[in-house]
């Protein structure tokens, strides 16, 4: 570890500005206010890039898409205003464990009164539920000791956004800082005892590895894709939805998301849940997805998803990189008897077969489309009601190129392509329902400004589509179901209001309108100029 001395006294602002150009990204999201002008004064003379929303909404999560490719990840809020705005993305990011350091500006220290003057709240209790690490500093001599603790919560693991509060008056005052920030030591936790897993692994009949989006956040995917085909395992993805792939879905042994349906779960004898939470799921599971007596193990960096987790055999708190390694270590050398090993190669053919069967359905053909988007494009995915078709069709070795989130607070993914486009400087296809179009418009606007090289694909049915689901099942549950008609009261608008192409019109975006999924794949495949494009495309039952 480097050892830090002291620099004569700077201003607040300065040493904000210094510590996120040492530790952060070169990309910074936000956008300013009136408490935070010291900060965006000092800018220019930064290697900071400040890049800005309409709305800090936007701004949060082009932060989101941008860390998760490019590390730890700067984002500048204006007060209760500002935070509040970022507030379901800042959700967002703290399910999928991006790392994250939040500068949010406070009214000067002697303004506070508690009475909630303009703009004014405790943030950290606001913010304390979705963050790894919320504070708010009360001198300038704290800034540097919060900064520090921020970014070591955000890094993890488990890591996640942070949060510093800093009044103005703390932006302007003077404090003696540190002039070189310490890195902090590699996380190595120390291995529990893998011998009753490897066990599990090699004699087990019908064992199955769930993969979660936190192993290919902390680097064991490949290691895990090895473990499977050494060993003859089926890989399924979390229910739901998926922050990341945990392994390619061109790998030999994925077989596709996990449901309460599958035989894969009811029949298991042995369960490797590693990197995910078990489960994320909507509402809570019944008792159905195992065998009371199947051998279930899980590993997940953070300690309360484990305690959340339910009935387990086994678990560890260790980053699941480790475990992996580990396990795979444990088991190269090793052979399974060839009778278990036939056995096992005849399970994992029949549930291919099975994945490989047509569903057909609204989304079949785009999610034919979409499916080898992986070996050309990044894919931000927030289609909701299109997203398990889209996961089923997926190919490729690319697992690492796919991005969603599991908070679904919707109007996340235009700004989330915004910033792994940046982060990439590769193409990205965001793929997304008419609802989560116009819940995130505003990141429209840095994407059609700085011309960056996102393809969005709108699936529009007109409305809510998920919710109208759910009143179609209420209708059928109550006593005179077939004398009902469903309202969709707020959640039909495809008879009224701005249509998906005069939004996109109106900020310059250019627009293709498509046929349900015929043309979308030669569109896609399409060698285009720079700049973004929207594709629509109708969803019709």
């Amino acid at each position: 570890m480097t050892e830090s001395r002291i620099e004569p006294t700077e201003v607040g602002s300065a040493g904000i500005l210094r510590f996120l150009e040492s530790r952060t990204a070169p990309h910074l999201f936000g956008l300013p206010g009136s408490s935070s002008v010291p900060i965006f004064h000092g800018l220019p003379s930064t290697n900071l890039r400040f890049i800005t929303s309409l709305q800090e909404g936007g701004a949060m999560a082009m932060a989101d898409g941008y860390a998760r490719f490019a590390g730890p990840t700067g984002v500048l809020l204006y007060m209760l205003p500002g935070v509040a705005t970022a507030l379901s993305n800042l959700y967002n990011a703290w399910r999928d464990e991006t790392p994250l350091v939040v500068i949010a500006s406070q009214l000067a220290s002697h303004a506070r009164s508690g009475q909630a003057h303009v703009g004014e709240a405790d943030l950290d209790e606001i913010t304390r539920p979705f963050t790894r690490f919320a504070r708010e500093v009360s001198s300038a001599d704290e800034l540097m000791v919060a900064l520090e603790a921020a970014h070591r919560s955000a890094v993890g693991p488990p890591s996640g956004p942070a949060l510093i509060i800093v009044p103005e008056d703390v932006m302007s005052d003077g404090t003696s800082m540190l002039a070189e920030f310490p890195l902090p030591e590699p996380h190595i936790a120390p291995l529990p005892d893998l011998q009753p897993v490897i066990q599990q692994l090699l004699s087990a009949e019908r064992p199955v590895i769930i993969a979660g989006g936190q192993l290919r956040r902390h680097g064991g995917s490949e290691a895990i894709e090895a473990l499977a085909d050494h060993l003859e395992i089926p890989i399924v993805y979390e229910p739901f939805w998926n922050d990341r792939l945990g392994v390619s879905p061109g790998h030999r042994c994925m077989v596709g998301q996990l449901t309460e349906r599958s035989s894969l779960g009811s029949q298991a004898d042995f369960v490797l849940a590693i990197g995910c939470r078990l489960f994320n799921e909507v509402r809570p599971r019944s008792d159905q997805w195992f065998p009371t007596d199947a051998f279930v193990a899980h590993i997940n960096a953070d300690s309360t998803k484990l305690m959340q987790a339910g009935r387990t055999s086994w678990s560890t708190a260790v980053p699941p990189d480790q475990i992996a390694e580990s396990l795979l270590s444990g088991c190269r050398d090793r052979k399974l008897p060839d009778e278990l090993r036939a056995a096992r190669q005849t399970r994992l053919a029949a549930v291919i077969d099975r994945r490989a069967t047509p569903r057909p359905g609204p989304y079949s053909k785009v999610a034919t489309a979409l499916s080898g988007v992986l070996e050309h494009s990044y894919l931000v995915d927030e289609s909701v009601s299109a997203n398990l078709p889209i996961l089923l069709e997926l190919k490729g070795m690319h697992g690492d190129r796919y991005v969603s989130t599991t908070g679904a607070s919707l109007g996340w993914s235009i700004g989330a392509a915004c910033g792994v486009a940046l982060a990439t400087n590769e193409p990205v296809v965001c793929v997304l329902g008419d609802g989560a179009f116009f819940f995130g418009v505003q990141a429209l606007w840095p994407a059609v400004a700085m011309q960056l090289p996102i393809t969005f694909v709108v699936l529009d049915n007109g409305g809510f589509a998920s919710t109208k689901m759910f009143e179609e099942r209420y209708m059928q549950e109550q006593p005179n179901a077939t004398a009902g008609t469903a309202h969709f009261v707020g959640s039909d608008f495809s008879d009224f209001g701005p249509s998906v192409r005069s939004v996109a019109d109106g900020f310059g975006l250019p627009v293709v309108s498509l046929a349900s999924g015929a043309t979308l794949e030669a569109e896609l495949n399409m060698n285009r100029g720079p700049g973004p494009l929207l594709l629509h495309v109708p969803i019709v039952d």
